[in-house]
């Protein structure tokens, strides 16, 4: 593991989901099995938690151009 990702606390789903102002079932939503443009996460077990910065690249990705 990078010292970046070692020094970067992982959020709950509860704690995402307040960052980014929508309700947990909208992240579970997007972390289903199946779901194509899923936030990426790590799986703890039965556990979802996430880093920032790849949520942070995620909603980058998904930008439309003007």
């Amino acid at each position: 593991m990078s010292k970046k990702f070692a020094d970067e606390p992982l959020l709950s789903v509860r704690e995402l989901a307040e960052r980014l102002g929508v309700s947990t079932g909208w992240v579970y939503g997007r972390t289903a099995a199946g779901s194509r443009s899923g936030i990426p996460f790590v799986k703890l077990g039965t556990l979802c938690r996430f880093r920032w910065s790849d949520v942070s690249a995620w909603i980058e990705s998904g930008k439309a151009a003007h």
